[in-house]
């Protein structure tokens, strides 16, 4: 009986992560070529809603399997109940008594926090066979879509002649990235690793994604470095070389079009090395300082909702979001928690070396903690990736 739960969870978690990441980019892409209608209500989203709420009851009714990661799981559980405290207060008492606005932005935050958290627990069990084959069909999509003219060679506002109705460019590099790590790590082929890798960079290149394309370059390249000096000697020689060579040749490539900037005037691949001529970074600014002031004001318990002053997702895009959202302690919470899944990793390879594949968790948890510190508010619930993959290691090396 529980062999067949355990399965079905699986088979669950990877419906979620379908639903919520490829199957999502690809009814976006659908609805902007008007193939597919919009879909009413709540739209698209209904269905990311469902499974997380399967997805959390399996959480909650399943607590004890949870429990025995200890250390990391007890700071999950006291960052989500000061969380969630937190944001009930001000619903009933202080700030937005009886706003529900601010509190179902924490509470959605919350339910797919665990929800990814829960379903990455199981990364090592999920097959990726589909999402390869789906990897392939973004990379096709954005090959025959990408038109070099544009801010962003490929958007979904390009095609739709507005940035209304789908997806921004952040989720779309997101959402390419996302599914490229649920099968790059558990491909043992290493001309298609290389290729992959090779692919997956150009796509954020042109997707528009700067912190994500920013964020994939460094946890790759610290996960590169880590495979050479903790694999076994006779796996790397040439191999880490020739890894090493693509990345290199990667960025040389992006220092080119940086320094010939003037064949894509105005473009956002042009500003990928210059934050000061960015139109995105500058509008990011004028938002941190407004924010900013908001817990110079009240610094020990911030200022809950007040983004909100500004409009709708005018939070300040890094971990000071936490600060201004919960005040200091709910802020140093967040900064350990982000930072647990990498100090693990960081043990465990040291510990492990490559015994039980450390490099999936090594390159998750950096790349979080790099998007959640500079360019993620604390509403990102993607940030439960990281701690997910974290536990799922500590139960594969368990079971080896």
């Amino acid at each position: 009986m529980l062999i067949v739960k355990k399965n079905l969870i699986v088979v669950f978690s990877m419906v979620f992560v379908l639903i919520t990441i490829p199957f999502n980019f690809f009814y976006n892409y659908m609805k902007v070529k008007g193939f597919f209608p919009a879909i009413p209500g709540v739209g698209y989203p209904v269905f990311g809603h469902i499974f997380s709420l399967i997805i959390f009851a399996f959480f909650v009714f399943n607590f004890s399997f949870f429990k025995k990661f200890r250390i990391p799981f007890y700071i999950f559980l006291f960052f989500s109940f000061y969380i969630f405290l937190f944001a009930l207060l001000n619903l009933i008492y202080f700030n937005y008594a009886g706003d529900f606005s601010a509190f179902n932005e924490s509470f959605v935050f919350l339910m797919y926090y665990i929800s990814f958290m829960v379903v990455f627990s199981f990364y090592y069990k999920i097959d990726s066979r589909i999402f390869k084959i789906l990897f392939l069909l973004m990379f096709f999509i954005a090959s025959i879509e990408i038109d070099f003219s544009k801010i962003i060679p490929f958007s979904f506002d390009n095609i739709a002649g507005t940035t209304d109705g789908h997806i921004n460019y952040q989720l779309v590099s997101f959402f390419m990235l996302a599914t490229w790590f649920m099968f790059f790590f558990k491909e043992n082929n290493l001309v298609f690793r290389i290729f992959f890798m090779i692919s997956m960079a150009f796509l954020l290149l042109f997707s528009g994604g700067r912190s994500e394309l920013v964020g994939f370059f460094i946890s790759g390249l610290a996960t590169l470095l880590a495979y050479i000096i903790f694999s076994d000697g006779n796996k790397y020689n040439k191999y880490s070389l020739i890894f090493l060579g693509s990345f290199l040749l990667f960025y040389i490539i992006m220092y080119i079009v940086s320094q010939y900037s003037i064949l894509f005037e105005s473009s956002r691949h042009s500003q990928i090395l210059d934050f000061e001529s960015s139109s995105s970074w500058q509008e990011r600014e004028y938002l941190y300082k407004m924010n900013v002031q908001k817990i110079i004001d009240s610094p020990l318990l911030g200022n809950y909702g007040s983004h909100k002053e500004l409009g709708e997702g005018a939070y300040i895009h890094n971990a000071l979001s936490a600060w201004q959202q919960f005040g200091v302690f709910g802020f140093l919470l967040y900064i350990i928690l982000i930072l647990t899944p990498v100090l693990f990793s960081i043990y465990y390879i040291f510990k492990d070396k490559d015994k039980y594949n450390i490099y999936p968790l090594f390159f998750i948890s950096i790349y979080v903690m790099i998007l959640c510190v500079a360019t993620k508010p604390i509403f990102w619930p993607y940030a439960g990736i990281s701690l997910g993959l974290l536990f799922s290691y500590m139960k594969n090396r368990e079971a080896l």
